[in-house]
């Protein structure tokens, strides 16, 4: 049964990524299929070569800012776990603030990553947002050994509240697209709880 899970979570991780590349590239396609039409109609109309390829440049450069404009516009808000959040009906970002501890001024090491751990917040709104009627995979940016820690603790803290987590421990996943804060996300039978790099709003 475990092989199978594995087997269904990869192949819906492959084309989520698959999905992802072409929501990059798909502005470029509709650049260049705009400035065919353009200089298809412009040479059927009996301009000259030149005039073609102006035409054809200026739709390139239109197409493909105008749909890139199109796809920056904000989409609809997800749902954001907090204290007073409800259980998510899609992708969810859950950020930690106000966790316990601190750094002193003489232990100060720049560039030096600092350990994420949970806070209260994080917790009450994973206690709130994670289903318990689904299967609980955690994983953790692969090559980040930060991540890795910071999902082992949530994989323990879920597992002592008596959520069916999958594993002996979080798994780890190269994303595509380099994955920062804590992002959760229903897929099928299973509930993923995936933890990145740190976006610049987690405390230690």
């Amino acid at each position: 049964m475990p092989s199978r899970i594995d087997s269904y979570t990869s192949v819906a991780k492959a084309l989520s990524a698959t999905l992802d590349l072409l929501k990059e590239v798909w502005p470029y396609i509709g650049g260049l299929v705009m400035a065919a039409v353009v200089a298809a109609w412009a040479y059927l109309t009996q301009w000259g070569y030149i005039p073609v390829l102006l035409f054809a440049l200026v739709a390139f450069v239109l197409g493909l800012f105008g749909l890139k404009l199109l796809r920056g516009m904000p989409p609809k808000r997800d749902a954001t776990v907090s204290d007073d959040s409800t259980k998510p009906t899609g992708n969810v970002y859950v950020t930690s603030h106000n966790q316990s501890g601190g750094i002193t001024a003489q232990n100060v090491h720049v560039n030096t990553p600092v350990q994420r751990v949970m806070g209260d917040n994080l917790k009450s709104g994973l206690l709130k947002a994670v289903p318990r009627n689904k299967r609980v995979v955690v994983w953790s940016s692969m090559g980040s050994q930060e991540a890795h820690v910071l999902a082992n603790e949530i994989f323990a803290f879920l597992r002592s509240s008596g959520f069916p987590v999958f594993g002996n421990s979080a798994h780890q996943q190269m994303f595509v697209t380099p994955l920062h804060g804590i992002r959760l996300r229903e897929e099928g039978e299973n509930f993923n709880v995936e933890v990145g790099l740190p976006d610049g709003s987690e405390v230690r």
